[in-house]
């Protein structure tokens, strides 16, 4: 199993988690239109505000039992997901802080943005490759 991990690790002590541990899902819980304005490489999506935020997280299919990193503009949002999931069983849930500061911190923004024609039925924009 995994390392335990903290509800919060600064953007610098997930930038410096191995590569391994960091191919863990890690979750934009901004807005739509701030993930479509542009998010980083290989993240997924849930709106932590949508009202159907939990129905999102289901969609994802994370392990409940591994790590799910989570983002958003500063840390706050990410923060009351990271306490939600760990609250519905999702013991590793992190908040990792906000976009800014992870590109800032050398991780990698998505090629493109995502277009809003992308939102699935059930309010997800699929993970982005690259």
């Amino acid at each position: 199993m995994t390392d335990t991990f903290p509800l919060h690790l600064s953007e610098a002590e997930y930038a410096a988690l191995p590569a391994e541990t960091r191919a863990h899902p890690l979750v934009d819980v901004r807005r739509t239109e701030e993930f479509a304005q542009g998010h980083l490489a290989g993240a997924l999506f849930a709106e932590v505000t949508a009202p159907d935020f939990d129905e999102q997280i289901r969609a994802l299919n994370l392990d409940p039992n591994a790590p799910v990193f989570l983002y958003c503009r500063s840390g706050n949002r990410s923060g009351v997901a990271a306490s939600i999931l760990r609250d519905k069983g999702y013991a590793q849930a992190v908040n990792v802080g906000g976009y800014e500061d992870l590109v800032a911190e050398g991780l990698t923004p998505a090629a493109e943005p995502a277009a809003h024609p992308a939102l699935s039925a059930h309010g997800q924009i699929p993970r982005a490759e690259g």
